[in-house]
Order: structure tokens, then C-alpha cells, then sequence
């Protein structure tokens, strides 16, 4: 007589020669996770699983990797599952992303940053008071403005002088961020928004 193995999950392994009953010569000892009934013929892509009545095909894709439209990656782990009708198997086969106001935002987020990336953190920190005491050093050269004197006087200046260059400088700033946030604006409006939107062609 032959018995069929499985797992506990039901899963079969092997098929064996079942021992006599030593204390019953006409009956067979048959094991825990084994089964006497007629095991099915294999099935491709299947793997024969028993339910402890009977024996079924359960489709067997386990190792199987693919992806989904979001470009999210999986494998299938588990009996029983399959790859999704939408999912594709090859990664070069997945559409192309379609960029969001939040992709535009981070593009212009980090040209920003490349503009004001020459001066630390701790400067621009500054940028302000700068501006303040430039501002009101201009319009009144009296006015008292110790920021502004300060580095004036050690880069052998006089405040007036420095004030131009601040002022100058910050407003080169807000012309390049200006410009920036301009196109930002302009991708933004777009539906869809291009995918070639990071390009340099496209930004000042």
C-alpha cells in the first residue's frame, strides 16, 4: 500500500510504502500528515494540497517577482497566489511615472538651494538683519546699523558701501528665486505635467 505525505499546511512531499501493523497483519500503519487516498497527477504551475478530506491543484507562482504600476516591487510568498492581471513582470515594461505639482515643487526646492548653497546656514540666518540694516543705512547714513558696521569695518569698508553690495546681492536673489518659483508655477498648471519637467532646458 502507498501513502502520501504533506506538510502541515497540506502540502504534498512524497509518496512511501506504508509498513504492516506489526500487531495486525492486515492493516497498514499510516502516519500523521499522510493519507492513503489517491493522489492526482501533477498539474503544471500547481502543487497537489490536501485538505484532510480530499486532494486539490493550488496554483504554485511562489518566488515570482513583479511589479505594479507605482513601480513597487513583490514577490509572491504564499500557495494560491498569483501574479495580478495588472502587474508586470519585467520592471522595463512599467509606464512611465507620471510626475506631480509635489515632484515641480522639490525640483525648484533644490535649484533654490543651489543658489543659496555658497553661504552656510548660519549666514543666511542673517540675511535679514542684513537687508534691515542695508535698507535703512541707505536711506538714512546716520542710522545706526552695528551688523552692517561690523563687517564693514573688517573688510576695510565704509557701512554705505557694504549696504549697496547687500542690497544688491539680495536683490539678485529674489530675481533667480523669482524666476524659479516662476516656472514652478508654470509646471505646475500643466496637465500632465511634462515628464521631462526637471530638465535644465526648462528652468532658468
Amino acid at each position: 500500500m502507498m501513502i502520501h505525505h504533506f506538510t502541515d499546511a497540506g502540502e504534498y512531499t512524497e509518496t512511501t510504502e506504508a509498513r504492516p501493523d506489526p500487531r495486525n497483519s492486515t492493516r497498514h500503519l499510516v502516519p500523521g500528515n499522510a493519507t492513503t487516498i489517491e493522489l492526482p497527477a501533477p498539474i503544471e504551475g500547481t502543487v497537489r494540497v490536501f485538505d484532510g478530506d480530499a486532494w486539490s491543484h493550488v496554483t504554485d507562482r511562489r518566488g515570482v517577482v513583479y511589479w505594479t504600476a507605482d513601480g513597487s516591487k513583490h514577490e509572491i510568498k504564499a500557495l494560491g497566489e498569483d501574479v495580478p492581471a495588472d502587474a508586470y513582470l519585467d520592471p522595463a515594461e512599467l509606464p512611465a511615472a507620471v510626475p506631480s505639482v509635489s515632484d515641480v515643487r522639490l525640483e525648484a526646492a533644490r535649484r533654490l538651494d543651489l543658489i543659496a548653497n555658497p553661504y552656510t546656514a548660519q549666514e543666511r540666518e542673517t540675511w535679514h538683519r542684513q537687508i534691515e540694516e542695508a535698507t535703512r543705512l541707505l536711506a538714512d547714513p546716520v542710522t545706526p546699523a552695528p551688523f552692517v558696521a561690523s563687517r564693514a569695518a573688517a573688510r576695510g569698508m565704509t557701512p554705505a558701501e557694504l549696504a549697496t553690495e547687500i542690497i544688491a546681492k539680495a536683490d539678485a536673489y529674489a530675481a533667480a528665486a523669482g524666476a524659479i518659483l516662476a516656472v514652478q508655477d508654470e509646471l505646475s498648471a500643466l496637465d500632465p505635467i511634462p515628464v521631462d519637467f526637471a530638465a535644465d532646458a526648462r528652468w532658468p
